[in-house]
């Protein structure tokens, strides 16, 4: 499960730091909610809380639907002939879920083009399909989420992302290699800024000292 999400969560990543070294009206809104939560002393803040700040939870989410880094799921077979909307899908039939165009469904979003985290306050229920779907989707999902919620958390409460290079963040455009299993962005430079660095310091060393 572990070794499973190494390509697709630090691609993830690289996509979201890309994005957010651009938005830093993201990055406003998200350090606010995460001192509103945990308050402003500790950098580090642990994700032991069971993903306590809501926006977090809505930008893993956003970051998740908008790069759907594995745009074609992993295939099934049909066990059976099935018939569906008018077209027989035989038994035996490899198919593939493309999740890329799903999560971009303009049935299910109005603007689905756009990277706005605040769509998951106004559709709490709504689908993604960036782990799949059934009983077979991705079993790391909610280790994933953790994750990503932690890197998120940390990412954000200790340092401000500037941009460096202009890149395009657009997930079709900026694709480094669409041949590529996984959607890769093209190569970048950010700055990370310490948004205070003797908190951080102070942090690390007693991070350190605990592990």
């Amino acid at each position: 499960m572990l070794s499973g999400g190494l390509d697709t969560i630090t691609t993830l990543v690289a996509w979201s730091v890309a994005l957010l070294a651009q938005r830093p009206d993201i990055q406003d809104t998200a350090l606010k909610a995460i001192q509103k939560t945990y308050g402003t002393d500790e950098p580090l803040c642990d994700a032991e809380d069971d993903q306590q700040c809501e926006y977090i939870v809505a930008l893993v989410r956003e970051c998740l639907r908008y790069y759907t880094v594995l745009r074609l799921a992993l295939p099934r077979v049909s066990v059976k002939d099935v018939v569906y909307e008018g077209i027989r899908i035989p038994k035996g039939t490899v198919i593939f879920l493309n999740a890329w165009a799903c999560n971009m469904d303009p049935k299910v979003w109005q603007d689905p083009e756009v990277f706005r985290p605040e769509r998951w306050f106004e559709h709490e229920d709504a689908p993604m399909f960036t782990y799949g779907m059934g009983y077979r989707m991705c079993a790391g999902s909610l280790l994933a989420n953790r994750e990503l919620y932690l890197t998120f958390i940390r990412l954000l409460n200790s340092f401000r992302i500037e941009k460096v290079d202009d890149v395009d963040v657009h997930p079709v455009r900026g694709n480094m290699d669409p041949t590529s299993l996984v959607s890769m962005p093209q190569r970048y430079r950010a700055r990370f800024v310490p948004r205070n660095g003797n908190a951080l310091r102070n942090a690390l060393d007693k991070f350190v000292a605990v592990n």
